[in-house]
């Protein structure tokens, strides 16, 4: 172990943390760590601090309810890693690039009924077919905006496809989203 309260990170509310193990066995033997415990953690994976116990211990702004963890299980963002010599086993030289695990572990829900509905319109349309619907960043907007509008009216899924409007809306934002980025920014 060999860990002591003076030896582990020091982090305050609002530092950007990296996990660094996600499945370690130390714990302080006495405060709130002794609930520690490794479920919903992801190596590598970023956090922001909410809280910081007495002991040093940390809440996480991205698993609110979840407790205290042991700071030694974090390091600052941005700190060194690993080697940076990219042919040493274990080098992964990846800083500063997209990291798209945020978005995946933190809406899994989400995404899949979202997915479920790009199926639905897939087979009802085409796949893909959606980037070439004429004026389509209007039109995939005053479709999400539809289905918000039948949500408010206290119909929470789509008759046709069984799924949640909201579900519908945020389809058709991502689909509205995506032409505006392939368009650079410019109205159809």
């Amino acid at each position: 172990m060999g860990e002591t309260r003076d030896s582990m990170p020091k982090f305050k509310v609002g530092d950007k943390v990296v996990c660094v193990d996600h499945v370690g066995e130390w714990h302080l033997p006495t405060g709130p760590c002794e609930w520690d415990t490794p479920t919903g953690l992801h190596r590598g994976a970023r956090y922001t601090v909410s809280q910081v116990s007495s002991d040093g211990c940390v809440q996480l702004f991205e698993m609110p309810g979840m407790g205290y963890w042991a700071a030694s299980r974090f390091i600052p963002d941005g700190a060194p890693q690993g080697p940076d010599d990219q042919h040493t086993p274990g080098a992964k030289l990846d800083a500063g690039k997209d990291e798209y695990d945020m978005v995946l572990y933190s809406f899994p829900e989400a995404l899949a009924a979202v997915d479920k509905v790009g199926k639905f319109g897939s087979k009802k349309y085409s796949k893909g077919g959606f980037l070439e619907v004429p004026n389509g960043q209007v039109r995939y907007f005053n479709a999400g905006i539809r289905h918000q509008i039948q949500k408010l009216r206290g119909e929470a899924t789509d008759p046709e496809s069984n799924e949640l409007h909201l579900a519908h809306a945020a389809w058709n934002a991502l689909a509205e989203l995506q032409l505006h980025l392939l368009n650079k920014g410019k109205p159809e």
